[in-house]
């Protein structure tokens, strides 16, 4: 028997009840109606939100609501959901919605009528299902106001979802002079099955870097540091060996499915700190012309530095020059930058081609009637800890 069917029953027993009188249809208690008051008046639903496509081929939830402009409330009703096909008689599935503060209704009495259902082996057929939403009382699905219709596409396959990451444990500093494994782990779905799960990577930023250099992978197998294969949380270890210095390290995790798709990022801010040595900076090459003939145009200079306390314990490059005189020129100190050369500096870009890669530019015009002769320059690196670089000078002869 359909739901139709039922429903068409009950209706015809609900009627010849009351004509026989067994129903006091006319009794005069608080919640009873007078026969001069029409029901269908009393209850609308006006608003529904449900997805416009359900995909039932894997197991996902989704949350149901409707809302209902009526006079008053009454603890007996629900919001009935009948999904059918065009032209079809036999409802396919009915749900059936509360107002009552539980099971993901947030408020009761407040007109908003909740439900959360699960998809999986929802519907029988694929297709575009009309679903008409009205009020009740419980167990007698006669609508008592106007209703409200919508159409929702049912797919009876698994969509191709993006793993899901969530639930990054990691500790908030490690002293990696007194620890030697720090575990990081992140727990990692996938609605299309756990195989689905292509990779769980980990991009890790020193101090002050606004590039990673470093990755580390995570796994779901057991071993080392991972307590149970297939659990969904997947473990990497926090690579001590990287660090250089003490400061904050950032933690930026993403993983990928088989078909290359990419789930949401997860971040973690660490503090490391431990027993460093500071090294100075070195500055390994200048790049500057012997000569130039005077004109007007720009010229970049480039100066690659190093650190063994990583690149991002650099503070700053810099150089002097001095006029063919021996004077001192009146802009000294010129800054040099590692940006890309995509941030305005004061005005002007530095020409540097790549950010963070350790070579420091500046872009310096020149003019037609620039002094002749041979200008000196003085090239230095400095540390966050202040300490200096030795110095590299260069001349360019213009001519």
């Amino acid at each position: 028997m359909t739901i139709a069917d039922m429903r068409y029953i009950v209706i015809k027993i609900y009627l010849i009840v009351a004509v026989l009188g067994i129903l006091p249809l006319t009794s005069c208690t608080e919640d009873s109606l007078s026969p001069d008051e029409d029901p269908v008046e009393g209850y609308n639903v006006v608003a529904v939100s449900l997805p416009d496509t359900i995909w039932t081929g894997i197991y996902n939830t989704i949350l149901i609501t409707a809302t209902v402009i009526g006079d008053s409330t009454e603890d007996h009703l629900n919001v009935v959901g009948e999904f059918k096909l065009p032209g079809e008689v036999v409802y396919e599935r009915t749900v059936f919605l509360f107002d009552q503060g539980i099971a993901y209704d947030n408020i009761p009495g407040d007109f908003t009528y909740s439900r959360l259902y699960g998809t999986s082996h929802f519907f029988r057929m694929s297709g575009t299902y009309e679903v008409e939403f009205f009020v009740s009382r419980y167990l007698l699905p006669i609508p008592l106001g106007e209703s409200f219709t919508k159409e929702v596409v049912i797919i009876n396959e698994a969509k191709d979802f993006a793993p899901i990451l969530n639930s990054l444990t990691a500790p908030d500093t490690i002293d990696i002079s007194t620890s030697s494994l720090t575990p990081v782990m992140v727990n990692c779905v996938d609605y299309n099955g756990f195989e689905d799960i292509q990779s769980v990577t980990g991009k890790i930023y020193l101090p002050y870097s606004p590039v990673s250099d470093h990755s580390i992978e995570f796994n779901d197998d057991g071993l080392g540091q991972d307590a149970f294969a297939g659990d969904t949380v997947f473990t990497a270890v926090f690579p001590h060996d990287i660090v250089n210095v003490e400061g904050v390290y950032s933690v930026l995790i993403e993983a990928y499915d088989q078909r290359g798709q990419k789930s949401n990022e997860v971040f973690k801010d660490i503090y490391v700190k431990g027993d460093f040595e500071n090294y100075p900076p070195e500055i390994i090459s200048v790049t500057i012309p012997d000569s130039i003939q005077a004109a007007d145009t720009s010229l970049i200079l480039e100066c690659e530095v190093t650190d063994l306390n990583g690149l991002t314990n650099i503070d700053r490059v810099y150089f002097e020059t001095f006029k063919p005189d021996g004077s001192a020129s009146s802009g000294n100190p010129f800054p040099m930058w590692d940006d890309g050369g995509n941030v305005n500096q004061g005005g002007y870009f530095s020409g540097d081609r790549t950010a963070g890669d350790g070579v420091y530019s500046l872009r310096i015009n020149l003019s037609a009637s620039q002094d002749r002769g041979t200008y000196t320059f003085k090239f230095t690196a400095v540390d966050k800890n202040n300490a200096s670089s030795e110095t590299v000078i260069k001349t360019i002869v213009i001519y």
